[in-house]
């Protein structure tokens, strides 16, 4: 295998991405030449496994592994994102820049607002507001779903005068507001025609298929039903979005 010029590796938003080149005997890179990673591409996941002897050219930019079953020369200049191992004979260099190629640790979380405060209502009538952005980091996942429940929102001691029970609670996730990475992930609920109250556990947002989404943001809104039989107050509860 000879390389010439820039050659781009693309791993199309999949920091998991893995390249394997396999050559039966040399692998020959020429001066200035380069291998290129985009779109999450990581030199830790890839390799070249060459049958007899590799040489880097001059000047030129290599990433990934060789693993080289004779030999390996790395001649003037050279700059290495990875490593260069060979099995039975030497690795030689000149005046070269080589860094240990580590992959990024996989993550998946989410961050949620500390707090909203909706709007004030009546009892018998309806409450409704954003409660801000909720944002899951996916990076190095290729699905994902994330949920939403709530508790019952109290007032004062709780008695069931001042409790609206968590049934009287709804919400709906909406579009997405951002995204990074490919793929499609999907709303819960798309309107707020498709509200769901949150009794139990409800799915906000998922990534089943389509490729890996790293990031998505949305700004779900809670819509309250406040029971005719409450007593005037300051309610609060608790929303909470986990991820899987």
């Amino acid at each position: 295998m000879g390389l010439t010029g820039t050659v781009t590796l693309d791993a199309q938003g999949d920091p998991n991405a893995v390249f394997i080149f396999r050559m039966g005997s040399t692998l020959t890179t020429a001066s200035a030449s380069d291998v290129n990673l985009i779109n999450g591409a990581q030199a830790c996941n890839v390799f070249w496994q060459v049958g007899s002897s590799a040489t880097l050219g001059t000047g030129s930019s290599f990433r990934g592994n060789i693993l080289a079953l004779t030999s390996i020369t790395v001649t003037t200049g050279v700059v290495i994102s990875g490593r260069v191992l060979a099995r039975n004979g030497a690795v030689t260099l000149d005046t070269n820049t080589i860094t240990t190629a580590d992959c990024a640790a996989s993550q998946l979380s989410i961050t949620v607002p500390a707090s909203a405060n909706l709007s004030s209502g009546t009892p018998g009538g309806t409450i409704s507001g954003h409660l801000g952005s909720v944002t899951v980091d996916a990076s190095g996942f290729s699905s994902w779903t994330a949920t939403v429940s709530a508790t019952d929102f109290t007032s004062g001691g709780g008695s069931p005068a001042r409790t609206i029970p968590k049934s009287s609670v709804s919400q709906w996730s909406g579009p997405v507001t951002a995204q990074t990475g490919s793929g499609t992930a999907t709303p819960g609920q798309v309107t707020s025609a498709q509200a769901q109250n949150l009794s139990i556990s409800r799915t906000a947002f998922s990534l089943q298929s389509g490729g890996p989404v790293t990031g998505v943001t949305w700004n779900p809104t809670l819509i309250i039903s406040v029971p005719a039989s409450v007593l005037a107050g300051d309610y609060t509860g608790t929303v909470t979005h986990s991820v899987l």
